[in-house]
C-alpha cells in the first residue's frame, strides 16, 4: 500500500510549489520551519511501512522499483504544479 506515500510527498511537494509566487528555488525561498516540516513529514510517511505500526495500518514496504517511480511521478506533479501557477499569474497577475 505504496498510494498514501506518494499522496503524502506529492501534497508537501505542492504546498512548497504554490507558497509564492517564485518558483520555489528561485527567488524567496521557504522558511526553515517550513522545510524542516515538509521533510520530516515525508521521511515519516516513507519509514512507517519499516515500523511495527504499519501491520495495524495494513501497510506493507514497497518494492524497491517504487522508488524511481515515486521520484519521477513527484518531479513531474512538482513541475505540473509550477506551470500551471506560471499560467494563473500571467492570466491574474495576483497571486493567492
Amino acid at each position: 500500500m505504496a498510494e498514501p506515500v506518494a499522496e503524502l510527498i506529492t501534497v508537501l511537494l505542492v504546498v512548497v510549489v504554490l507558497r509564492s509566487r517564485e518558483a520555489p528555488w528561485r527567488g524567496e525561498r521557504p522558511a526553515r520551519v517550513v522545510v524542516f516540516a515538509a521533510l520530516a513529514a515525508a521521511a515519516t510517511g516513507m519509514l512507517l511501512p519499516a515500523t511495527p505500526l504499519a501491520a495495524g495500518l495494513r501497510m506493507t514496504l514497497p518494492p524497491a522499483a517504487y522508488v524511481p517511480w515515486l521520484l519521477a511521478v513527484t518531479a513531474i506533479y512538482g513541475l505540473s504544479a509550477q506551470l500551471v501557477k506560471k499560467w494563473y499569474l500571467r492570466r491574474h497577475e495576483v497571486w493567492l
